[in-house]
Parts: structure tokens; C-alpha cells; sequence
């Protein structure tokens, strides 16, 4: 076997143990690791061998093997001390890793001494990741020795560095690990002042506990920039550094491609020279990596002004009480962390904050209890990557009796005494409480069908604080220059020759059409888009093959409101390239309508309506909510979206639509206006509509994001 394809499969045994201990098949991964081990030593690589025996004793510690993790770690530490060549955070994470065994130990002497280390070699060598992780050690270690004020200190810290280094700025997995730290310390704190709170009803640690879960969710626009073709159209950004950001980021894609393929090459013909080739890649690689943290640092530096935006500006509770602006508005705002849900209630003149008894595995496992089908994406350890196509509401199979007993749990107990039938909710999801649409929670089990609680209150959805302060900005800029009202595009043609065949068979074999990737055509859709232009003055409707993304590109800037009524495609690997499907007939374009292009495109609009299905879904990412269609258009500055969690059906999506933008017309808010449009849906069951539209499957996936108000028509 040659040296080259030796190191593959010892990468390759190694990430299998890796996922095998990820799911605490601890056996196995020690198995694995093992092979992954051998394979280095007889290639011998140092390096590789000591990073997979510190591998292998974080396996032990999590089994509970303590002597045999210890003695892996020390065996790792040797190899990194008697090679001066190594990297010196190869020592970081050998400390970082007995702090944390010894802390599990109850030995909090040493594990102080490991930790202290550890940050030494991180602040000697600028390491942040590894500054971070020694601070969260300490702060984790105090906690266990009940020393709660120093374990705060640790904790802000922590978090201190993770906004001060740029971090939310990198890319690939450094960028996931840094996140997912600081908002491990943002959930600790949240939990200890509003655990302080509970103890002592100080208004300070009741603020100093939204404060931090504010913080956690104001992290958006941080985490867009590192998609990367965002930085090229942000007006505070150099172009000449946007566009040598996008030059390196291309490079260090491709050499790591090259990478891969000289290390998996077995050809002898290669043999001779392919360790030279290898190093050779890993020195460019590093030289593009300081590059680009060099350029990333100057970026952080031009986007001061817009990066303070984004932070949460809301630092007090007299702050987020005045983003209402009624008394019978209620902002309901949830953080979910590992063992407990907490609640606020906030009001002009109140603020409550409840603690529910459960974590985010309870809800995961509720959740999907309500829908297995529905709710497939919210269970991490599914098999299942990506949620599959559901077209009728009998596959659903929405439980009400659960979906009562969830609104029971996260909804009546700890908030109903407080709330007053017609409050305007605005709800702050988190964590899987993002996939729910809390219009169709049960609040009342009757004879003849269940009553929701969307026939109590308007609803809509903020991803955070900082989010319905920005919105309100956004709203209070609208652009003048977009003074029409409806852009409508709606059942693009997607037939041609070869597909025309197909498309009338389904047509004819189909009873419910849904605007998902199945392109078929959406016939509803075309009696929707021409009530919509009636009941909303200068509005202009593009239909069939004149539904082209051309028209959208070329006019959405010149209109208030932008209806979009299609298919569209969900891309679970590539999130940035899930589109909208336009058609292609006479189009320069291609008829896919990505999230790039959303970000990169200039909107005036105030409402954008995404009238397909899945629109409001996407990956879920901690601490930021749903990547979706509607979170593009929400980031590109768009005030309020209406979006869809699920598929929906071509003929109530199209009675819905009408009636919303009816009520809307009559002087509504966007809130009332899609909760009375849904209560409508619910009521013509049977009647206008199908006997089975007043299952919560064909209303409740459509969710108003954003701004709720009313909407101001010029006659």
C-alpha cells in the first residue's frame, strides 16, 4: 500500500470512529480509531498518530474510562513534546482535554493548572479558538465548585472573544465550532441570571438574562457575510477587498480538492513525488488561510457601523417594551437550552419571564410525535436528511390530542393567565420551535372539531429582538421610488416539447397539486394572482411563459408588494442554492431564483409573499433560525414576508391568498389580515373548499415574518 493512500484510510477509519462516537457507539469507535492509529504509526506520522490517541481518550472520558483517557492523553503529550516540528496548539488541546477530565474528576486544582495552560499557549500564540475554549473550561469547572460569579466572569469572558476576533466572520467548520461556543456561553448566562432571577425578582438579572439571549440570536447578518458572495454587494466594503476575499476563498476550495486527490492517488507513477506534492499544498493552503484572516480583519474593520446594527442594540427591558407599539401587543420570546425552556412575556407595561420544566429533546420529541412526517428534520439523529414530500393531510396525520397537550406544555400553563383573547402575538422562536406554527396549537378539544389558537390571536414571527428593531427601521425607510403595488408572477410554463407529455398526465392523474419541485402546473395560482391585482391598485400580473425571472429582476424595485406564485426547490446540501422556479421560455435567465441572487438583488418592497412550498423552511441553525427563501429576503432587507413551513395545496393556497390580500385591502394588519384569512380556510371546509382544508395541513404552514402593521394603500 502505498504512503499516500495509507493516510486516506487512516483519515477514513478515524471520521468513522468519529461519527460512531458521535452516536455513543463507544466499541466501535475505539475499533475504528485503533485501525485509524495503526495505519499512522506505520506510515509514520507523528502528528496524525498523537491526534488520533488524544481522539481515542476523548472516547474513554465519554465512557467513563477515565485512567484509560488519561493515560491516551499523556501518551499524545509526549509525542507533541518530543517534536519540536509539531504545532504548538497540538499542546492547547491536550490541556484543554485534561482540564476537562480532571474537572470530571472533582479535581479542580489541576483542572485549573490544565486550563490556565492552555490559555497561555492560546493568548502566546493568538490562537482564539483555543483563548475561548480555555475560558469556557474555567467558567464550566467554577460552576461545578459553585463559584457562580467567577464562572460569569469566565463566561462574558469567553464570549468577548469570540465578538472581538472576527470569528462570526470565518468560514466552514472553524466558523461552526466558534458559534456554536459563544452561544454555549450565551445559553449558560441566560441560565444563571434568570435562575438568579427566579430567587430574587432583581429587574437586573431579569434584564441581564434577555440581554444575553437577545445577543444570541442577533447574529444573522455575521453569519450571511460568511457565505462569502454577500461581502461583494455590501456598499461599506472595499470592492477591491471583497473581491480578494472571493479570489481566496476560490483558491482554498480548489487546493483543498487537490489535496484530497493527491492524498487518495495510488498511482506509482505519482508514488515518488506525491509527499513533496502533499506538503507543498498544505504550506499554500496555510499561506491562504493568514491571508484571508488578514483580509476578513480589514472587512470586520469597514463594517463596524453595520456590524453594531446587528448586535443586539435592545440592552434593557424599557428598550424592548418600547419596540411595541399597542398595549394589546405581546412578544413572546423563547430560548431553549439542554435541560430547561424559558419564556418572556413582554408588554408596554410588563415583562414576565417563566421557566418550563424541559429541554430541547423533550421538544424534539414532541414535535415529532404531533407529525413524524411533518416534523421528520427536528431529530438530529434521524437517518432521514432531508423531510420527505407529504401531499395529503392523512400522511401528515397531525395528532391533535398532541398538539394539545404541547400547547398545555409551552403555551397555556406558563403564559394563557397573561394574555387577553385578541393580543397580538409576535413570537421569537428557538431551536426546533422554528419548524412550528403555533397558529395550529389546540387550544381547545370540542365535539365537532378542535379550535386553534389562531382563532384567539394574530400571529407573527421575529428572529429576534434586534430583528423587529431593524424591521421597524427598514419599514420607517421604505423607498418612495417604489410606488406601484402588487408585482405578480405566478403558474410559470415549464412545458416544452419533451416534457409537455408528462406534465398533462399528471395534470389529469392528479387530484391536489402542490407548489413544490414536482413542476407541474398551478392553475389556482392564475385565478389567485388576477383577484390579488384587483384588490391591490397599479398592480401588474405576469402569467405562464411571461413569468420569467427576467421581469422579476428587471421590476420588483419599482413595487411595494412581490407575489410569488410557483414551485419551489428546497437544496438540503447547497441551502444557498435552493431557487424559485420561473419560466424559461424567452428568459436570459435560467429560471432558477437562488438565495444568492436574493441577497444580491436591490428590494424596495415592504411585503414579499412567497406562495409556494417550503418558502419559510431550510436548515436550522442555532441561535439564528430557518435558512429559507424567507430568511433571504428578510436579510436582503425586505420588512415582512409570508412564507410556508410545508407543501402546500394549489386550490386552498389560492382561497387563502385571496382572502388575505383582501382583508389586507380593507385596512388589516398583516397579522389579522392571514389570521382571518385562515379562519376562513377553516370555516369553507366542506363548503368553498374541500371537506379536509380545515385540517391545520392546508392552513397553518403560512407564517407572517416580520413587520405586522397595517399597510398604507395610495388610491
Amino acid at each position: 500500500m502505498s504512503e499516500p493512500h495509507a493516510g486516506y484510510l487512516a483519515n477514513l477509519f478515524f471520521n468513522i470512529g468519529e461519527i460512531e462516537h458521535g452516536q455513543q457507539q463507544f466499541d466501535s469507535a475505539i475499533a475504528s480509531m485503533q485501525r485509524a492509529l495503526q495505519l499512522a504509526q506505520a506510515k509514520g506520522d507523528a502528528w496524525t498518530a498523537a491526534e488520533f490517541t488524544m481522539g481515542l481518550g476523548k472516547v474513554f472520558v465519554d465512557k467513563k474510562d477515565y485512567s484509560t483517557a488519561k493515560a491516551h492523553y499523556d501518551r499524545a503529550y509526549e509525542i507533541f513534546r518530543s517534536r519540536a516540528d509539531l504545532p504548538n496548539f497540538s499542546h492547547g488541546d491536550y490541556w484543554l482535554s485534561t482540564g476537562e477530565l480532571q474537572t470530571k474528576l472533582g479535581d479542580f486544582a489541576a483542572a485549573q493548572a490544565a486550563f490556565e495552560k492552555a490559555l497561555e499557549i492560546g493568548t502566546a500564540r493568538q490562537i482564539a479558538s483555543l483563548i475561548e475554549q480555555a475560558l469556557l473550561g474555567l467558567a464550566e469547572m467554577e460552576m461545578r465548585r459553585a463559584n457562580e460569579s467567577t464562572a460569569i466572569e469566565y463566561y462574558k469572558r469567553a464570549i468577548h472573544v469570540s465578538d472581538s476576533s472576527g470569528t462570526a466572520l470565518r468560514a466552514g467548520e472553524l466558523r461552526a465550532s466558534f458559534q456554536a461556543s459563544s452561544l454555549h456561553a450565551y445559553e449558560k448566562l441566560v441560565s444563571i441570571y434568570a435562575e438568579k432571577y427566579r430567587g430574587t425578582h432583581d429587574r437586573v438579572d431579569l434584564e441581564n438574562a434577555l440581554m444575553y439571549a437577545g445577543k444570541a440570536k442577533a447574529r444573522i447578518l455575521l453569519d450571511l457575510l460568511s457565505q462569502g458572495n454577500l461581502l461583494q454587494h455590501l456598499p461599506a466594503i472595499d470592492r477591491k477587498i471583497s473581491k480578494a476575499w472571493l479570489a481566496t476563498a476560490h483558491a482554498l476550495d480548489s487546493k483543498h480538492r487537490e489535496l484530497q486527490q493527491s492524498i487518495a492517488n495510488d498511482d506509482e507513477t505519482v508514488k515518488a513525488t506525491a509527499g513533496t506534492k502533499i506538503d507543498m499544498l498544505r504550506s499554500e493552503i496555510t499561506a491562504l488561510h493568514i491571508k484571508q484572516q488578514s483580509l476578513l480583519d480589514t472587512i470586520r474593520q469597514q463594517l463596524a457601523g453595520v456590524l453594531s446594527e446587528t448586535s443586539s442594540e435592545i440592552t434593557d427591558l424599557d428598550a424592548a417594551q418600547r419596540l411595541l407599539r399597542a398595549p394589546n401587543q405581546v412578544i413572546l420570546f423563547y430560548e431553549v437550552t439542554e435541560k430547561q425552556t424559558w419564556v418572556w412575556l413582554i408588554r408596554q407595561d410588563d415583562v414576565r419571564l417563566q421557566a418550563l420544566p424541559f429541554g430541547r429533546k423533550w421538544l424534539e420529541a414532541r414535535l415529532h410525535g404531533i407529525s413524524p412526517a411533518l416534523f421528520a428534520r427536528v431529530q438530529k439523529n434521524s437517518k432521514q436528511k432531508s423531510t420527505p414530500s407529504v401531499h395529503t393531510h392523512a400522511w401528515a396525520n397531525i395528532n391533535t390530542d398532541s398538539l394539545h397537550t404541547f400547547y398545555q406544555h409551552i403555551f397555556a400553563r406558563p403564559l394563557e393567565e397573561h394574555l387577553h383573547p385578541g393580543d397580538e402575538l409576535i413570537i421569537i422562536a428557538d431551536e426546533v420551535l422554528h419548524y412550528l406554527p403555533f397558529e395550529m396549537l389546540v387550544v381547545e378539544k370540542a365535539v365537532t372539531r378542535p379550535h386553534y389558537l389562531i382563532e384567539k390571536h394574530p400571529i407573527s414571527y421575529a428572529a429576534s429582538l434586534a430583528a423587529i428593531q431593524a424591521t421597524q427601521t427598514q419599514q420607517s425607510r421604505t423607498d418612495t421610488s417604489a410606488d406601484k403595488g402588487a408585482l405578480i408572477l405566478a403558474n410559470p410554463d415549464f412545458a416544452n416539447d419533451e416534457s409537455m407529455p408528462l406534465l398533462t398526465y399528471l395534470r389529469e392523474q392528479v387530484a391536489a397539486i402542490f407548489r413544490d419541485d414536482e413542476l407541474v402546473p398551478l392553475p389556482n395560482s392564475e385565478k389567485e394572482a388576477q383577484a390579488i391585482a384587483d384588490a391591490i391598485p397599479h398592480s401588474a400580473v405576469y402569467l405562464g411563459r411571461d413569468a420569467t425571472e427576467d421581469v422579476l429582476k428587471a421590476q420588483a424595485a419599482r413595487y411595494r408588494f412581490i407575489h410569488l406564485s410557483t414551485h419551489n426547490v428546497i437544496d438540503d446540501k447547497h441551502p444557498m442554492l435552493s431557487r424559485l422556479i420561473f419560466s424559461q421560455s424567452a428568459s436570459k435567465e435560467d429560471g432558477f431564483f437562488t438565495l444568492y441572487e436574493i441577497f444580491d438583488a436591490q428590494w424596495q418592497a415592504e411585503l414579499v409573499v412567497l406562495s409556494a412550498c417550503n418558502t419559510g423552511a431550510g436548515e436550522l441553525r442555532r441561535g439564528e433560525g430557518l435558512l429559507s427563501m424567507a430568511y433571504a429576503f428578510r436579510s436582503a432587507g425586505v420588512p415582512s414576508q409570508v412564507a410556508s413551513l410545508w407543501w402546500v395545496e394549489d386550490a386552498t393556497t389560492s382561497f387563502l391568498m385571496q382572502r388575505f390580500y383582501r382583508y389586507l385591502r380593507r385596512g388589516l394588519s398583516k397579522s389579522r389580515a392571514l389570521q382571518k384569512a385562515k379562519i376562513d380556510v377553516i370555516r369553507a371546509a366542506g363548503k368553498n373548499l374541500k371537506k379536509a382544508a380545515g385540517n391545520p395541513y392546508y392552513w397553518a404552514p403560512f407564517i407572517l415574518i416580520g413587520d405586522a402593521t397595517e399597510v398604507q394603500f395610495n388610491e
